[in-house]
């Protein structure tokens, strides 16, 4: 399955060899011994994912502007997250941050939602709404149940979450996170750390299950390659190939303008399309008759 190695660093002592290397696997090898052995997959990356981070407290809302203990560590987990699912924060971006406040986010409004997508360059939002409230009454149902489970705790909270994704038009998608849990606010950022990890790890596995490989459910897709120069017509079979996927791609047809071309797919038309919407490859035209212009590439 190694396709080839490379010694990045090596130092050889007296009574051992001390080595760091890159292995590169050959991705149809895989894909085949995951599919022989029936195992499912899933390799398809995101394209961008803007994440609001909306905070409300009896005080009000906020988004960007502090105090938004929201913000800082959405940040942080965006750059240590290594997953599928691409999430990017518009920090110092001032016309993103211009095009949608506390209130819109909070209230899901769809043409500024659309707004911030567009401007950030993304191509769905992650709409995080965290509340947090002071527990004044302890005869309070919901916390004498906790309490049982959890025993008391001093100055007590009730801290909410719940995560929509939209859609680059704005359109909430769907809730897929939803909590609610009681804390001591002396440790608020650790409980906003660990119930931002619930959310992200929900994303992932939301994203994973959408787009599963199985590699027995193929299909041949019908696609027009427009190529003005050669080198491009090598860029692009190259890119397709590197697609998840793509099993094969053989070409039916050479003209003055490019080729035709069949692309075998897992999934079929709508998954391959799901391919390449989510690579921002240049496609256009309908359905039934896609053209990938290779110059743009």
């Amino acid at each position: 399955m190694i396709d080839f190695k490379l010694i990045k660093y090596e130092k050889t002592l007296s009574n051992r060899y001390i080595g760091n290397f890159d292995f590169c696997f050959r991705k149809d090898k895989i894909t085949d011994f995951l599919q022989e052995n029936s195992f499912a997959w899933s390799e398809l990356y995101s394209s961008e994912i803007i994440v609001l981070p909306v905070w409300k407290n009896e005080f009000g809302l906020r988004l960007w502007k502090d105090p938004n203990p929201l913000k800082k560590i959405v940040e942080e987990k965006i750059k240590s997250h290594d997953g599928l699912t691409n999430l990017i924060y518009p920090k110092d971006k001032i016309g993103v941050l211009r095009s949608i406040d506390a209130n819109l986010a909070y209230n899901g409004d769809q043409k500024s939602i659309s707004r911030v997508i567009e401007r950030s360059g993304a191509s769905r939002a992650l709409n995080i709404i965290f509340e947090l409230e002071k527990i004044s009454n302890f005869d309070n149902e919901n916390y004498n149940d906790w309490v049982k489970s959890n025993n008391e705790i001093k100055n007590p909270h009730k801290i909410s979450v719940i995560a929509f994704i939209h859609n680059k038009n704005g359109v909430k998608l769907n809730s897929f996170f939803k909590k609610y849990t009681f804390i001591n606010i002396e440790n608020l950022s650790d409980q906003i750390s660990l119930l931002l990890d619930e959310v992200i790890f929900h994303l992932e596995e939301n994203w994973k299950k959408a787009n599963i490989l199985m590699g027995n459910n193929t299909d041949d897709v019908q696609i027009f390659i427009s190529v003005d120069k050669i080198k491009n017509w090598v860029k692009a079979l190259n890119k397709l190939n590197s697609l998840p996927g793509i099993k094969k791609i053989t070409t039916q047809k050479l003209t003055n303008e490019g080729a035709f071309v069949t692309v075998t797919v897992e999934g079929g038309l709508n998954r391959f399309i799901s391919i390449v919407f989510e690579n921002k490859l240049p496609f256009s035209g309908p359905k039934e008759k896609l053209i990938l212009n290779s110059d743009k590439l």
